[in-house]
């Protein structure tokens, strides 16, 4: 896999139920040595998602200071596998993982993500998080001019939250959804559904709240 032109690997970790009496825990981006995640990246005991980004430029093949596997726009041979593993019980959640471009401008270095001014299609995204604790984001795009409705039931099919009822115009759209139902009450963990309704078009998803 050729990760040309970026400069790191980014990706969202939440430590789930994990336990263990002696944590281990490593980051593999073959064919770089093992990074410990234990290290200052994750914290086991934080029951939250925590954002990972690992710079290429910290990458290191075998012992020697002078091999490092990355020069400054991005990886300089190709990338084997991306594996994390370790000595632990129970189940944790990893979520958008990605490169990290790295463009240079006038003003210096700039983080960006490009998205068509126009959706070609009516989507529903995966909301992110997933799962979430404190508050995830659902992301929508529409080709034109719709009415909107995007609400949160339970699988019942109880309705619970209406985060976007009205008029929405053509592009991508997001809305946060903080775990409370219309009324302000906050709902328990358990995994819920989202439906988006646009026009005659209807999309339909999960996500899972963690508390």
């Amino acid at each position: 896999m050729s990760a040309a032109g970026y400069r790191s690997l980014r990706f969202a970790f939440h430590p789930g139920t994990l336990t263990a009496r002696v944590p281990f825990l490593t980051l593999r981006i073959a064919p770089a040595e093992n990074i410990d995640l234990l290290e200052g990246h994750v914290d086991l005991d934080r029951a939250e998602w925590q954002t990972v980004e690992i710079a290429f430029s910290d990458l290191i093949i075998g012992s020697s200071e002078n091999s490092v596997l990355s020069t400054r726009q991005g990886l300089d041979v190709p990338i084997e596998e991306i594996r994390i593993q370790g000595s632990l019980e129970g189940t944790f959640y990893l979520d958008e993982m990605r490169f990290v471009s790295q463009i240079e401008t006038e003003t210096g270095t700039a983080i960006t993500e490009e998205y068509d001014a126009t959706p070609d299609a009516f989507t529903l995204e995966q909301s992110y998080l997933n799962p979430f604790n404190s508050s995830t984001t659902l992301r929508f795009s529409l080709p034109g001019t719709a009415h909107v409705e995007l609400a949160v039931y339970n699988l019942s099919g109880q309705r619970l939250a209406t985060l976007v009822e009205g008029e929405q115009v053509a592009g991508t759209h997001q809305v946060r959804w903080d775990g409370t139902d219309d009324a302000g009450r906050a709902v328990a963990t358990g995994i819920y559904v989202y439906r988006m309704r646009a026009g005659d078009a209807q999309r339909t998803r999960r996500l899972l709240l963690l508390r």
